[in-house]
């Protein structure tokens, strides 16, 4: 059952309508014949019923009628009796003989099985199979008292059902194989107008089926095969939109216009939320990828300007120069330049601009800026980046081979390390500045700041060593020079010593003629006094005398006379040598200090 119901299944649309058509015909007209047969089986018995019992009550009243007679005047009409084609009429006892029959009188068929049939019912019908002619019979049988016998009537069951029944069934067969052949005519005119639209659309949806978009079908009729194929058509037209928007959303063409097919079409929407996903997916991507991209940027912009700032500079300027212009090129900016502080006047500090880049190019500029003086100075107060895109006409211009024109986009960034500022940088771009290129100068800033202070930390300890080596060079020279003074410190201390001894040797000889001019001295104002008393000669003495101690003091540097003469010629000598004395100590002295602190100032430096 299972195989045939398989079998069914597989049949195509056309094979099937008319096998299904074709056995509905058969299973009606095999109904009808069903219900013709049986209808015409119990009409049959009912006729034969009606006919054999009306019989039989007619033989009845022969037996009756000729109860005075014997048996053998009433076989005759027995015998004549017949039904149908073979038919006949018995007359057996309650013992079973056959008492009266055209083919079987004189037998006993007690041991028939329908006897026992009669014997139990004695009216009504029975059916056995005749083995002498190997035939289905029937039999009618009633009870006739006055004999004590039975009254039976015996037909072949071919001839009063199975023939007439057989009869029928072959009209029927003729209607069956009529209707079968008029079916198939019918069944294949209308198969050819409904299985071969049918047969295109299965061929249609087939290829939709294995992922193939047909052309649609041309079916012009408004019947049930019409709007199958409408319907057929629209799903084609759909498949292909979708086709085309699934294409579109694999080349990433988000904005493909596409229309379910309608707000069930389950497809449709899944495709709608796909591309949203999608959609909303590559702008993830995207925003990770420039993300990522900037990160990567930042990334390997502190690792370049790294490298840069990791090298040996003992040049300022050159340092700045290197740092703008991979800065300009790096950032792909049009112009910029760097300032650093100079706080080498404690009260004269300003920025001085000392490189600026722009268009592959070294630009020579010099430019001074005081703290607060425009956006660099307000940039090097505040301590904060400035960061403008609508920028006055006059403030600054990029200028080329081709013109010039005012920037779109300004950056001024302090370069700060430590809350201390060492510089700020200025670019100017035709692009504005995103926010991550802020940040990494701003991230690099720092870098560049350190690097700075180091620089000048550098040059001002270089400045210094050089400083160092003059003074330590100046201080070899001055300990030559006061090693070369000493020298000659110790050998005018030997010539004083020398002089002093000649001085001593001129004094002591110096004393002596002081004796010796003291005696006489002595002796002359002895004299002198002895003079005085001379009144009238007294003049003349004073005038004498002293023209002589005149010539006495001119001779040794003015000798005093009175009272004090000896402690004045003492005090004169005594002089004379201090005087000499102070004079090589005094010059010994100021020598020796000039050069005490000529050596301390070169030991201080």
């Amino acid at each position: 059952m299972k195989r045939l119901v398989t079998w069914y299944r597989n049949m195509n649309l056309n094979k099937r309508f008319i096998f299904t058509l074709n056995l509905a015909v058969i299973l009606v007209v095999f109904i009808l014949a069903v219900v013709a047969i049986i209808n015409r089986v119990n009409t049959q018995k009912a006729d034969a019923e009606d006919m054999l019992f009306e019989e039989l009550s007619y033989l009845t009243t022969i037996l009756d009628l000729t109860s005075d007679r014997e048996l053998e005047d009433v076989k005759q009409i027995f015998y004549e009796k017949s039904f149908y084609n073979t038919g006949y009429v018995s007359l057996i006892d309650r013992g079973g003989n056959v008492l009266i029959c055209q083919h079987n009188e004189g037998l006993n068929l007690a041991g028939e099985p329908y006897f026992r049939d009669i014997e139990l019912s004695r009216h009504g019908n029975s059916r056995y199979y005749d083995e002498t002619d190997g035939q289905w019979k029937w039999i009618y049988f009633t009870w006739y008292g006055p004999e004590e016998s039975y009254l039976v009537a015996t037909i072949d069951q071919y001839e009063f059902i199975t023939g007439p029944v057989l009869n029928i069934i072959l009209v029927l067969l003729f209607a069956i194989v009529l209707s079968v052949f008029i079916l198939a005519i019918v069944s294949f005119y209308t198969t050819r107008t409904i299985s071969n639209p049918i047969n295109k659309l299965s061929s249609i949806v087939d290829k939709l089926a294995k992922g193939i978009i047909p052309e649609k079908s041309d079916y012009e009729y408004e019947d049930e095969v019409g709007q199958m194929t409408k319907s057929v058509n629209q799903l084609v037209d759909g498949f292909r939109r979708t086709a085309l928007f699934a294409r579109a959303l694999e080349n990433k063409n988000f904005d493909h216009e596409y229309e379910p097919l309608s707000k069930d079409d389950l497809l449709g929407n899944a495709l709608l939320d796909m591309r949203h996903s999608l959609k909303k997916a590559v702008e993830e991507e995207k925003q990770r990828t420039a993300e990522n991209e900037k990160r990567n940027w930042v990334t390997q912009g502190i690792a370049k300007f790294a490298d840069i700032l990791r090298q040996n500079y003992s040049d300022i300027n050159e340092l700045s120069y290197n740092i703008i212009k991979h800065l300009v090129e790096y950032m792909s900016v049009n112009q910029g330049g760097i300032f650093i502080i100079n706080d080498e006047k404690e009260d004269e500090i300003f920025l001085e601009l000392t490189a600026c880049y722009a268009y592959d190019r070294r630009k020579y500029m010099q430019k001074q800026i005081q703290p607060g003086e425009g956006l660099v100075g307000t940039c090097f107060l505040e301590k904060k980046t400035i960061h403008l895109s609508e920028i006055p006409g006059d403030y600054i211009y990029i200028t080329s081979g081709l013109g010039y024109d005012n920037p779109s986009a300004l950056l001024i960034v302090p370069l700060k390390l430590n809350e201390d500022i060492y510089g700020v940088v200025e670019l100017a771009s035709f692009n504005e500045f995103e926010d991550y290129q802020v940040e990494f100068v701003e991230k690099i800033g720092e870098s560049i700041a350190s690097t700075i202070s180091s620089t000048r930390i550098n040059q001002k300890t270089a400045v210094l060593l050089e400083k160092s080596q003059q003074q330590a060079e100046e201080m070899r020279a001055q300990e030559e020079e006061m090693r070369q003074n000493m020298e000659e410190l110790n050998a005018t201390q030997e010539s004083m010593e020398i002089r002093d001894r000649e001085n001593k040797d001129i004094i002591d000889k110096l004393k002596k003629d002081l004796d010796i001019k003291e005696n006489e001295i002595n002796q002359l104002m002895e004299k002198l006094n002895n003079e005085s008393r001379d009144s009238d000669d007294s003049d003349k003495t004073d005038d004498t005398h002293e023209e002589k101690v005149g010539e006495q003091g001119d001779e040794k540097n003015e000798i005093k006379t009175g009272p004090d003469k000896d402690s004045t010629s003492e005090n004169t000598i005594k002089d004379i040598h201090d005087k000499h004395k102070s004079e090589s100590q005094q010059e010994w002295s100021e020598h020796l200090k000039k050069s005490t602190r000529k050596f301390k100032k070169g030991r201080k430096k």
